[in-house]
């Protein structure tokens, strides 16, 4: 990772990882921009997605201390919409305009993640959060949002979801979780969590300073899913997916 990265100071630092679950390392067969993309949003190799028991509405609200002691600082709400200026149909260009005071757009980070372009939201020394798109896009104020993820704990959702979160404290606020991973999308590890939008994807990181998987996957395929996970594994970055249009409740 370059130097010039502008990150948070409060972002928990990730240990070592096994050669497939490496953020950075290339494989023989990666993906392009934009499967990467679509494999970040949650598709499976087929093109459709992890299904989601519970369907929620998109609501900002005002964040809580779900958590004791851990509340959003930033003043920017993680919804099934987007985070901050980041929103569903919002062309870079319009992002730029509605940007306030004290906040900027940086430079777009190639090396972000193999295949994928970042253009960072900055806030004074921190990262907010980042814009996704396929690192053979030219970005010009024309395009359209695809993907915003962040890294910052300082963002949260409504109910408390946030980076920096064990599995544990996570399934305490948003309930049962499944994990999974794809191998042809680096054998990065997300999970889902049974009341967060289908939009929102959140990425996790193992407990071990060996790295390996946060989950215990009883299969070796393509795409492999699993409920059972090492509860002291913690989210290390959350997604939202922009081309997700965000859903209504499912009827009780």
């Amino acid at each position: 990772m370059p130097s010039a990265r502008v990150r948070p100071s409060a972002v928990p630092a990730e240990g070592s990882t096994t050669r497939l679950h490496r953020r950075f390392r290339l494989r023989a067969a990666v993906l392009s921009g934009s499967a990467a993309l679509l494999a970040l949003a949650g598709c499976r190799p087929d093109g459709s997605r992890a299904p989601v028991a519970i369907e929620v509405a998109d609501t900002a609200g005002t964040p809580e201390d779900t958590v004791p002691g851990q509340r959003n600082q930033s003043g920017l709400v993680i919804t099934a919409a987007g985070i901050g200026a980041a929103r569903r149909g919002v062309t870079l260009g319009e992002l730029r305009r509605a940007l306030p005071p004290g906040m900027r757009a940086g430079s777009p980070d190639d090396r972000f993640m193999v295949d994928v372009s970042a253009v960072p939201i900055i806030s004074g020394r921190d990262t907010l959060y980042y814009l996704l798109f396929p690192a053979s896009q030219a970005l010009d104020d024309s395009v359209r949002l695809q993907l915003v993820a962040t890294e910052n704990p300082n963002l949260s959702t409504s109910d408390g979801m946030r980076v920096g979160l064990t599995l544990a404290e996570a399934v305490a606020v948003a309930g049962p979780v499944t994990l999974a991973y794809n191998v042809n999308d680096e054998s990065r590890e997300y999970a889902r969590f049974d009341t967060q939008p289908p939009s929102l994807r959140f990425r996790v990181r193992s407990a071990t300073e060996s790295g390996g998987f946060a989950g215990e996957y009883s299969t070796t395929a393509e795409y492999n899913s699993t409920t059972r996970y090492d509860p002291r594994a913690r989210i290390s970055m959350i997604l939202v997916d922009l081309m997700e249009p965000p859903r209504e409740p499912q009827a009780k």
